[in-house]
């Protein structure tokens, strides 16, 4: 299990961060890459998130990620989330009903429907954001980011059940 830090205390960061952290996590023998990011999609074609999740899953990395909150309008899916070879995951409330704001497709420029999963996005999760309290918070929290882990987690599931299977069977059997 690595943690691969790749964006700002503040959320941000820039695409050729995300990248080098896929290809740290490629490099040193992840099975699963799980992100809970996106960015809008401004390339056409030559998507640089999509190339590097490409690239991570030639590797034999099973890439997971979310697919946004843009709300359910069509065309709402960001990258690396539209990436072909990625595995999207939407957001849904305790009742498996999908929740209002998670995004869906089909994905802007390739028209692939979009997200391939979806999974549990309201959690209650400790929030270190007040470290100078020196106390843990307990918070109710709800996107596709909180969805994203629980669909990773079940493809290293599936990695440990059947180790010789490829990105494209994980995503089949999901």
């Amino acid at each position: 299990l690595y943690n691969v830090k790749v964006l700002s205390n503040q959320g941000f960061g820039l695409l050729s961060w995300i990248i080098s952290g896929m290809e740290w996590a490629t490099e040193n023998g992840a099975d699963v890459i799980s992100m809970s990011l996106g960015a809008y999609p401004f390339f056409l074609e030559d998507d640089p998130l999509e190339m590097a999740v490409e690239k991570a899953v030639k590797g034999n990395v099973t890439v997971v990620t979310s697919a946004g909150n843009a709300r359910p309008a069509y065309f709402a899916v960001g990258t690396p989330a539209k990436s072909r070879d990625a595995i999207a995951v939407g957001a849904t409330y305790g009742t498996g009903q999908l929740i209002y704001f998670s995004s869906k497709g089909p994905a802007s420029y390739n028209l692939i429907q979009k997200p391939d999963l979806i999974a549990p996005g309201l959690v209650v999760s400790n929030w270190a954001f007040y470290k100078e309290f020196e106390r843990t918070f307990y918070l109710e929290i709800a996107g596709t980011s909180m969805a994203a882990p629980h669909v990773a987690g079940a493809v290293a599931l599936l990695k440990q059940a059947f180790p010789g299977a490829s990105p494209y069977a994980i995503k089949a059997a999901l």
